[in-house]
């Protein structure tokens, strides 16, 4: 009975955590789509709050999904192996979503030039 209670509260944990982290995460993943699709981003597609937000998210989210692996390794330790994960997870989503670069507007071509070209008889 304890167990089914655990999982029951684990797994609506886990439920309410990506509700409140699904904003943030949809974003950071539009953002890298469009990073991935063009090489660049252009400013005005460019969310100004998913640096901070979106790593947070996946540093919590990370350590929500885990915290009974970690639990299971390391007992009493579990919270600082808990906050070491979160805080590396937080800042490898940083660095990688401060890489992303950044553009004031795109340059395609958008016509396509026919040359006519006379034939000779």
């Amino acid at each position: 009975m304890i167990k089914k209670k655990y999982w029951i509260f684990y797994f609506s944990s886990l439920l309410l955590l990506l509700a409140a982290s699904a904003y943030p995460i949809y974003m950071g993943i539009k953002t890298l789509n469009a990073y991935i699709e063009n090489g660049a981003i252009e400013v005005a597609n460019y969310p100004k709050y998913i640096i901070p937000y979106t790593p947070m998210c996946i540093g919590i989210l990370v350590v929500a999904v885990l915290f009974p692996l970690l639990y299971k390794l390391f007992k009493k330790y579990s919270m600082v192996a808990g906050s070491v994960l979160g805080v590396a997870a937080f800042w490898l989503s940083e660095i990688g979503l401060e890489q992303i670069k950044v553009i004031t507007g795109y340059t395609y071509e958008t016509t396509i030039e026919k040359i006519a070209v006379p034939l000779e008889s």
